[in-house]
């Protein structure tokens, strides 16, 4: 059950991972071009809601937990210091060495 459980998890991983990346480019290439920080954010919170709603009721519906209430805060939690290591070294790319690709 444990195998099945990782293989899960690894799924969720990846369809965020793609998630992300087609949000962010989606954007960063169209409305949101001068604000590449701003489509990296909306990416990444897009993809950790997805995230969290195939965790919870694909990947680990049958485990047992703490409330929902205080699974999702921790969720967040942890996605939120994620969401600040994807997006902190894009705006010192482009806002502190001024670094940005024109089309």
């Amino acid at each position: 059950m444990k195998h099945r459980e990782l293989l899960k998890f690894a799924v969720v991983g990846g369809t965020s991972f793609l998630i992300d990346n087609i949000v962010f480019y989606g954007l960063k290439l169209t409305i949101l071009e001068p604000k590449p920080v701003t489509a990296k954010v909306i990416a990444v919170l897009v993809a950790t809601i997805v995230s969290y709603v195939l965790s919870r009721e694909w990947s680990f519906r049958t485990r047992g937990g703490r409330e929902r209430h205080h699974e999702a805060a921790l969720f967040f939690l942890v996605s939120g210091v994620g969401l600040v290591l994807n997006s902190v070294p894009l705006w010192i790319s482009r806002y502190v060495f001024l670094l940005e690709t024109r089309t």
